[in-house]
């Protein structure tokens, strides 16, 4: 077993993890040897009178006694108790406090206990410990937990944002998708929208209408009604969300028993793909927790873990996995779990069979008050190309892979290097992925200062992202056009009205959310041709699964449906 450079420190140079033996420790043992560390060290034998261990120890001397045998018999410290009056006991503390908690969570973690050893490790307030070993443990814990019919997925992460219409990241949709029901799927075999919540819908003038299931029940045993879908609806509509102006077009709702009219101020073909986004999901917005309709319901929610439960009352296909456990942790052991989600690096794109999603990298100029020109913008798109070129790299023409083939042009030549230090926020995930770009052009006179893209709270002049887009590519589309950071953070007001109109404009002249896909490539070139932003190579994404797990095929964006998975044997 290879341990972290963390914990090989904790446990000092050459030495390794020996359990003390297969019994399980309490927590009285635990802290008990704890107070004994705390006072005499390890590895150094004391003489000790009863009645002072019973001082530290906050006990009686008869259970002092009774202690010090049990500490002995589990092998954790060396108990020499003196034989007649007046003579003194031998203590020696063998074991540190630290290394016997870890290998009593790693006893109860191998045995599938993975909550009950987390706990253990709250008590004592050593869950940074616990979350860095868990991967090292779950090889053993995984063949456990199928006999319990349990998933563990292991994320480099914390617990993403759960309430769909706040969600950026496709961290959160694997959440959203097990908890939360759209009213209707977009179904990416046949490229078009089918009934779910919503089992009938159709459009009429501007207008689109749908019925309602009348057996769907939310987790907290209450009907799904029309009028939760019209709150919800409403709320997006009306309140602050990074989504929107996507609903900027619903003029009113309208209910009718289980019918749902809502009435649009235009056409709007893209609409109904709206509602089959998994940030339009149906929820209790006013609740503190995940309460939805989907085919798990939320157990347990922390920042460092988060489980979900089969929902027995789900209306469709459920589950087949009882319990799935999201376990945070920065460590990757060569022993995988259930699932773990790791990048796909460049020195492997020779095997494209493990490629689960791709994405776009991107530059984002950000627009301030002292904000690049557009000449220095160019320079640095026009080198930022070269330098993709120069390397071989798998060059991104458009955001969108529908689109790669029309090539990368600009018709505006004129660009001036940049005559001061540049600020461009990166998060730490892509620092390494984007240093080779910044020393080249760091090599041709540019200064960079980095900032951490999701902790700053200084207005950068650009910024390093990757976009990656699920099935729905359309909707995904003019998603990113008006609900990501270039339209929020890259562009002046008149310009965000500018893209606004001809979008519309767009939208009208289309025929359907097909042609509008194509249509829309005009917005993202305006887009590129004033250097708003500059689309640079595509990245990889793979996600190792253990043998026994099946049903894990994944999307466009790379996700995992928690329903489809199944464990064998």
């Amino acid at each position: 077993m290879e341990y972290s450079n963390n914990v090989k420190g904790m446990l000092g140079r050459g030495k390794e993890i020996k359990m003390v033996n297969e019994r399980v420790l309490s927590s009285t043992h635990l802290q008990r040897l704890k107070q004994l560390e705390q006072h005499f060290g390890h590895d150094k034998a004391y003489d000790v009178d009863i009645s002072f261990l019973a001082d530290i120890l906050h006990c009686s001397e008869r259970n002092v006694s009774k202690l010090m045998a049990s500490l002995d018999s589990r092998g954790v410290i060396n108990w020499r108790p003196g034989s007649g009056r007046g003579r003194r006991s031998q203590l020696t503390v063998l074991k540190t406090f630290k290394v016997t908690l870890l290998s009593q969570l790693e006893i109860i973690a191998r045995r599938g206990n993975i909550n009950r050893a987390f706990q253990l490790a709250t008590q004592f307030e050593q869950q940074n410990l616990f979350q860095e070993w868990l991967p090292y443990w779950s090889d053993s814990a995984k063949n456990e937990l199928r006999k319990q019919n349990t998933l563990m997925y292991l994320v480099p992460y914390n617990l993403p944002e759960w309430r769909p219409h706040l969600a950026q990241s496709s961290r959160s949709i694997i959440l959203i998708e097990s908890l939360f029901d759209t009213l209707v799927k977009f179904d990416p075999e046949q490229q078009k929208i089918i009934p779910h919540v919503a089992h009938q819908f159709y459009y009429e003038d501007n207008k689109v209408v749908v019925r309602l299931r009348n057996d769907v029940t939310m987790h907290n045993g209450e009907p799904l009604t029309a009028e939760l879908v019209k709150t919800n609806l409403e709320m997006r509509r009306d309140t602050p969300h990074p989504y929107q102006l996507l609903f900027r077009h619903l003029k009113s709702i309208e209910t009718r028993g289980q019918w749902v009219i809502f009435h649009m101020c235009q056409f709007d073909p893209i609409f109904i793909h709206l509602l089959a986004d998994s940030h339009t999901a149906i929820f209790d917005f006013n609740a503190s927790a995940p309460i939805g309709s989907g085919p798990y319901q939320i157990e347990r929610v922390e920042t460092k873990r988060w489980s979900l439960i089969r929902n027995r009352r789900y209306f469709g296909l459920g589950g087949h996995i009882e319990r799935a456990m999201f376990w945070s942790s920065d460590s990757t052991p060569d022993a995988t779990v259930h699932v773990a989600e790791h990048p796909y690096f460049e020195d492997q794109l020779g095997k494209v069979e493990d490629i689960d999603h791709s994405g776009c990298t991107v530059l984002q100029f950000h627009h301030h008050s002292k904000g690049l020109s557009l000449k220095e913008r160019a320079w640095i798109v026009h080198h930022c190309r070269k330098f993709i070129g120069e390397n071989n790299m798998d060059a991104a023409n458009s955001i969108m892979p529908t689109h790669q083939k029309k090539g990368f042009h600009l018709f505006n030549q004129e660009m001036s290097a940049p005559h001061r230090p540049i600020k461009i926020a990166v998060k730490d995930c892509h620092e390494m992925e984007v240093s080779p770009l910044l020393d080249a052009l760091a090599a041709k006179g540019v200064a960079w200062q980095l900032l951490d893209k999701e902790q700053t709270d200084v207005i950068p002049d650009l910024s390093y992202d990757c976009y990656v887009f699920s099935d729905d590519l359309a909707f995904q589309y003019y998603e990113w056009l008006l609900s990501g950071e270039i339209f929020t953070l890259c562009l002046p007001e008149k310009s965000k009205q500018s893209l606004l109109t001809f979008i519309n404009m767009l939208m009208q002249e289309s025929d359907d959310s097909q042609d509008f896909l194509y249509k829309l490539y005009r917005a993202e070139d305006w887009l590129i041709q004033n250097y708003y932003y500059c689309p640079l190579w595509r990245n990889h994404f793979s996600v190792s699964r253990a043998d026994n797990l099946y049903g894990t095929e994944t999307s466009n964006m790379g996700v995992m449906s928690l329903v489809k998975m199944w464990l064998e044997d």
